[in-house]
């Protein structure tokens, strides 16, 4: 009976926080709304749960927006955005790591507190290895919560000069092919070759994502719940050639679920022992927006990225937020899902490596 309660409350809480703040114009409602309600909620003990069954239905609906988006075009210029952003981010987390320790930091805590990607997963793999979870975890928490706080904000000051000057002849003239948010043409023939999805094609998506995460989540594959809908999804749409589109009040639901996800890992604990790392985790702040920046400037320069897009790629926060709030923004969240899986296997198997050898 508690356990249904909690949920309820979590629920409520969560969808209240993202109304509100769609009510107050913030950006990101939906995600920072869940979010801050209900680190509210758990600042004030209320008793919240969020079971596994409906982390499965948030991950299997990501999947599916997430998949009926994809259409990325890997040219050379894409390829060399993928590898470069790997490598930053595999030497950002070894540079940050290296400062950490020098402020005070033990080395394993440091290296780990540093990883930028995976808050659950790396908090795990650090208690594995028998290091200090807890500090990771004060590390990662304040990490993620900063960045969706502040990404958004950011988004829409860049995003809305780059909308303006996209009111342009395309909207005007509807023979006139408008750019996709990833910088892609969507002309009227393209639009010509995609269906809207039937009834029998929702069951057949929702079914086969379903049963595509719940398999590669069994067998271990990280993320799995994520990449097995996404996949699906992508590849039942292509197939069919059809364009799903998701209930937006529906799909806004299962955000501040994400938001909310995130909002349960700030407890009172945490906050309360963040002033004595206040020193290591503002320099390692400062690190990870100077490392967004200078991946940002090469989406955009040699990726041909637009602003939005490039941003929520660059962002180190976390995998599913990240995503979610480059589609409430207007970011082609094709785009931003492969750099966000790069950027969370590339620090999983760094983590696995200096597990093995501190």
């Amino acid at each position: 009976m508690n356990n249904w309660l909690g949920l309820l409350l979590f629920m409520a809480i969560s969808v209240s926080g993202w109304l509100i703040f769609e009510r107050l114009k913030i950006p990101a409602s939906s995600v920072l709304g869940g979010m801050a309600f209900i680190v509210c909620a758990n600042l004030l003990s209320i008793k919240l749960s969020y079971p596994s069954w409906l982390r499965f239905i948030v991950s299997i609906n990501m999947g599916i927006s997430i998949g009926s988006k994809m259409h990325i075009r890997i040219d050379r210029n894409m390829a060399k955005c993928v590898l470069l952003f790997a490598v930053t981010v595999i030497g950002g987390s070894l540079l940050i790591g290296f400062v950490v320790r020098a402020l005070g930091i033990e080395s394993q805590t440091a290296m780990f507190a540093s990883l930028l990607g995976g808050l659950t997963e790396i908090a795990y793999i650090a208690s594995e290895f028998q290091f200090d979870a807890f500090k990771v975890s004060i590390f990662q928490t304040v990490r993620m919560c900063v960045l969706l706080i502040t990404v958004p904000v950011i988004a829409r000051r860049i995003a809305a000069p780059a909308r303006e000057a996209e009111i342009s002849p395309a909207s005007a003239n509807p023979e006139a092919a408008p750019e996709a948010p990833g910088g892609r043409k969507e002309g009227k023939a393209a639009k010509a070759k995609t269906k809207k999805a039937g009834a029998w094609d929702w069951i057949i998506i929702a079914a086969g994502s379903a049963a595509a995460g719940y398999l590669l989540d069994k067998l271990q594959v990280p993320a799995g719940k994520l990449i097995g809908s996404l996949a699906f999804t992508a590849i039942y749409s292509a197939f069919r050639k059809l364009k799903p589109k998701l209930n937006p009040r529906w799909h806004n639901t299962i955000l501040s679920f994400v938001g909310g996800s995130v909002g349960l890992n700030v407890t009172l604990a945490s906050l309360v022992y963040i002033p004595n790392l206040i020193v290591p985790i503002v320099v390692s702040l400062l690190l990870i927006f100077l490392i967004m920046y200078v991946s940002y400037r090469f989406l955009i320069k040699i990726g041909n990225m637009d602003k939005c897009s490039a941003l929520f790629s660059s962002t180190l926060g976390g995998l599913t937020p990240s995503i979610a709030m480059a589609e409430a923004m207007g970011g082609d969240s094709s785009i931003v899902s492969t750099f966000q899986l790069i950027r969370y296997f590339s620090v999983i198997a760094l983590a696995l490596v200096l597990g093995s050898i501190m």
